[in-house]
Parts: structure tokens; C-alpha cells; sequence
């Protein structure tokens, strides 16, 4: 029983200890989940929630420099290609 108790206190805390959810969760989750999803809807309501825009914005980048570096190792690789063919 105390095992129980102590599990159930564990999971209290951690709940406790999770960031708050965006007040604007329940219109994001609506919008994104239409069949036809209203771009401008989402950017609204994107931009009024700082923490989901940090996130977008960092997902972003993340993207884009992970293109950035598979565009050049290609590039790369034709170069080194090429060398070997004119030898």
C-alpha cells in the first residue's frame, strides 16, 4: 500500500512540474485538425503564444541548416566525383 502511495505521490509531482499548457491550445488543435486548415488562423494564433513560436522558429532553422549542410556534402561529392574522372 505505501508503494501505491508513493508512485501516486511521484506522479502528483511530476504533473506538478510540467509547463503550463498555451491558453490558446484547444483553437490550435481545432484549426489544424480541418480538413482545409486556415494559415492565417494558425499564424494568429501562433504569434500569441511566444513559447509556440520559439518552437516554430527553432524548427526552422533546424531545417534549414540541416539542408544547408546536405546541399553542400552533395556538392561535395560531385566535386570529388568529377576529380576522379579527369584522373
Amino acid at each position: 500500500m505505501k508503494s501505491k502511495k508513493k508512485f501516486e505521490s511521484q506522479i502528483v509531482d511530476l504533473v506538478d512540474r510540467l509547463p503550463p499548457m498555451p491558453k490558446n491550445i484547444d483553437s490550435l488543435l481545432r484549426s489544424a485538425g480541418e480538413d482545409r486548415q486556415h494559415e492565417e488562423e494558425l499564424i494568429e494564433l501562433a504569434e500569441q503564444d511566444p513559447g509556440l513560436c520559439a518552437d516554430l522558429l527553432h524548427q526552422a532553422n533546424t531545417i534549414e541548416s540541416s539542408h544547408r549542410h546536405w546541399t553542400k556534402k552533395r556538392a561535395d561529392q560531385k566535386k570529388a566525383g568529377s576529380k576522379k574522372l579527369k584522373n
